[in-house]
């Protein structure tokens, strides 16, 4: 039974690492899509229009690090309660569906604001992005709530 667990949690930070990775990707692609975004609403070009570029880019960059970070650490426990509770995989289910959904968006968002160039073939990531990310979320659905999960004390 010892065994079991420890082979469950070394589980949990192989999931948790993965979801650490999509969310480092996911900042990277709605970086790339607000600022293409704030660039094509913007229309003058001036000294100030770059400085807005750059500030809005910094402060995104650190909310989302910020709430990102808080997500982690919340995601982490949330696993780890898994492993006691024997739902590991539809809490990993849950989690990584919402965060490859949003990476979706962002992929989508950037894809439309390139002109929607590229072939056919570029279509392919962003079908398999949501295809994985209902599949995921349909899947964890099984699993408690977070909200629900942290206020049940062990």
């Amino acid at each position: 039974m010892q065994k079991r667990r420890w082979m469950g949690y070394l589980l949990v930070y192989v999931m948790w690492l993965a979801i650490l990775l999509l969310g480092i990707w996911f900042l990277l692609i709605s970086r790339d899509a607000l600022l293409g975004l704030a660039d094509a609403l913007m229309v003058d070009e001036t000294t100030a229009h770059t400085w807005r570029l750059i500030s809005l880019e910094r402060f995104y960059l650190v909310g989302t690090g910020v709430v990102w970070l808080a997500v982690m650490v919340f995601s982490e426990a949330y696993l780890r309660r898994g492993v006691v509770r024997g739902q590991l995989v539809p809490r990993f289910s849950r989690i990584f569906g919402v965060v490859i959904l949003l990476v979706f968006v962002a992929d989508v968002t950037l894809f439309a604001l390139q002109g929607l160039q590229g072939g056919w073939l570029r279509w392919i990531i962003p079908v398999v992005e949501i295809a994985l990310g209902v599949v995921c979320v349909r899947e964890g659905r099984k699993a408690p709530s977070v909200w629900a999960d942290i206020k049940a004390s062990d």
